[in-house]
């Protein structure tokens, strides 16, 4: 729930609150599937839907990352107006939409693709924005694998729309479910054109890049953020896992020391950090740097755990 959550995979979510996972699990970065929504969303159609879904699940604005900052001060602080409402006058909010958005809202939930589609086609009036219109046609489209259909009707939100980079985002989307790689990769780097300074479209182009296996360019592309953002340890988090799948193992060292350097009691960095020394040969270092975990880190008992596997190596 919490990767779909980041993602913006809305279907992966609402199964997961429905097959009972807790809303307000927290990850070992020390974010629940509400804060990746918001710190790695952008705010628009498709992470609204995920944050109201969650919200609607019962997900506490107010549960604090490990800088002590909740969903509700990241949404602020990243201008999302929109996303702020939702949270903080979530019924008013819902009684602005249209009857039509509301049952197409309404089938989607139900993952009645077909109804939802239904109610588009019958209603194109019932909807006073087109954008909106545009969006949720794309958004079923893609759901009942007609992708050619959505590409064209995200790319009618995307002329309308004064937020471009999230179609360029669902556009991509279509495109890598369609298994069409390279466009999928060109109209991401579309996304980060129309918003150079914006980390949202790079970052989820990271993220498929990784998907690929195409770690040296996910690595560059985490370097390109981190110089937009050096206080992003998550964006050092990724960046390591990808040189150390690239096997460059002193780099990502590296990488993860930076993390460590902003939250030197997350034991998910020094496990990392471990992992590439050992594969270097180095596990004498390695268990140093699991017993200076256990020493200042809040969870001990895998650290633990961790040092005995290394020890009886």
């Amino acid at each position: 729930m919490l990767p779909s959550s980041e993602k913006g995979f809305l279907r992966t979510v609402l199964v997961s609150l429905d097959a009972g996972i807790p809303v307000n699990h927290a990850n070992k970065l020390g974010w629940s599937a509400l804060l990746e929504a918001v710190i790695l969303g952008d705010g628009g159609y498709l992470y609204a839907d995920v944050i109201e879904g969650l919200l609607d699940a019962g997900a506490d604005i107010h549960l604090q990352d490990r800088d002590g900052l909740s969903a509700l001060d990241h949404a602020n602080a990243l201008g999302q107006q929109s996303i702020v409402a939702l949270m903080t006058q979530r019924e008013q909010v819902k009684q602005g939409y249209s009857a039509a958005l509301r049952l197409v809202k309404q089938h989607i939930r139900q993952f009645d693709y077909q109804a939802a589609l239904a109610v588009l086609t019958t209603n194109r009036d019932g909807f006073t924005n087109p954008v909106d219109y545009f969006y949720y046609c794309g958004y079923v489209l893609t759901e009942l694998a007609r992708f050619d259909e959505a590409i064209t009707a995200y790319r009618e939100g995307l002329a309308l729309s004064d937020n471009k980079a999230q179609f360029y985002l669902y556009i991509a989307n279509s495109y890598r479910l369609a298994k069409q790689t390279q466009q999928a990769l060109v109209e991401f780097d579309y996304g980060i054109a129309v918003q150079p300074e914006s980390p949202f479209v790079r970052y989820h182009k990271s993220n498929y890049l990784r998907e690929l296996g195409m770690h040296e360019d996910a690595v560059d592309a985490m370097t390109l953020l981190l110089a937009q953002q050096p206080h992003r340890y998550d964006y050092s988090f990724h960046q390591a896992n990808s040189l150390r799948s690239l096997g460059r193992h002193d780099e990502a060292i590296a990488a993860i020391e930076n993390a460590i350097k902003h939250d030197a009691r997350n034991g998910l960095y020094y496990q990392h950090k471990a992992k590439s020394l050992e594969i270097m040969g180095l596990l004498e270092q390695a268990i140093a740097v699991i017993n200076q975990a256990i020493e200042v880190c809040d969870d001990v008992d895998e650290l633990v755990d961790i040092k005995n596997t290394l020890s009886n190596k």
